[in-house]
């Protein structure tokens, strides 16, 4: 029989350069989470990532608003990170999506849309009374596309 399990993180502390990105990793970890203990809880929550860079401290977060209200709240934040990291020259704020990890399992019932006859027959009415041929020619189309999708999905 075999020897008794081994967790990853032995096998990634035995190779420098994992280690090297472990601690790394860990350094960004506790960055973070001392940004979101100095800001206010409504900004923390969309701050997911930082990084040290050239004694310049890079935070992102998940939408342009918060980027805003971060930038707003950054010379704040400067001066009571300084007082536990003096080395930070700047801060700059930057929008990115969040890391999509875990990745969760798409629900192909959530993704399809569904419709109905009587929505397929409003859009072709619609379209027997517009006069402009090419807002006519494109409500058709998507009619007979809307009809031919319910057909196939009755079909399956």
């Amino acid at each position: 029989m075999s020897a008794k399990p081994r967790q990853i993180r032995q096998f990634f502390n035995q190779l420098t350069i994992l280690q090297h990105l472990l601690t790394k990793i860990r350094h960004q970890e506790q960055l973070l989470q001392l940004i979101q203990q100095k800001v206010p809880a409504k900004i923390a929550r969309h701050c997911h990532s930082v990084t040290l860079q050239d004694a310049e401290l890079r935070i992102s977060v998940d939408s342009p608003v918060w980027s805003s209200q971060l930038r707003f709240e950054s010379p704040t934040l400067l001066k009571q990170l300084r007082h536990d990291m003096p080395s930070i020259g700047g801060i700059r704020v930057r929008t990115a999506p969040p890391p999509s990890y875990p990745l969760k399992a798409v629900n192909p019932e959530i993704t399809q849309r569904h419709c109905s006859e009587a929505t397929i027959q409003h859009i072709s009415h619609c379209a027997e009374y517009i006069d402009e041929a090419a807002l006519k020619t494109a409500l058709t189309r998507l009619a007979n596309t809307m009809r031919c999708k319910c057909q196939q999905n009755n079909i399956r």
